[in-house]
């Protein structure tokens, strides 16, 4: 029985080939204290939202009727489309603070 010795192999062949730092030419993006601070809110909000998200699913994996998985499937929904919208809004400040490095 042959045993291979490349075990923990992962292919990277797909990934783009990376710039030293030194030598990219693109715009680099640097929050503010202001953005960091309402990022790190945001974030917080969707671990909270993540955790609530779990133990729904796992009630919702033990609920014996029909009327009890619906109201469970309902608030999973909603909790992911705020989800959602917390990832759309870190983005939304991410591209805003990138248009403004770029303007100056």
């Amino acid at each position: 029985m042959k045993v291979s010795a490349n075990l923990n192999y992962t292919n990277f062949s797909g990934l783009k080939k990376l710039v030293p730092l030194s030598q990219y030419k693109g715009t680099i993006l640097k929050l503010t204290d202001a953005d960091k601070r309402e990022i790190a809110k945001y974030q917080k909000r969707l671990a909270d939202l993540e955790l609530d998200l779990y133990k729904l699913n796992q009630l919702w994996k033990r609920s014996s009727g029909v009327k009890e998985a619906f109201y469970y499937i309902d608030k999973i929904q909603n909790i992911s489309d705020k989800i959602e919208s917390i990832k759309a809004s870190i983005r939304a400040i991410k591209l805003n603070r990138l248009k403004i490095q770029e303007e100056i």
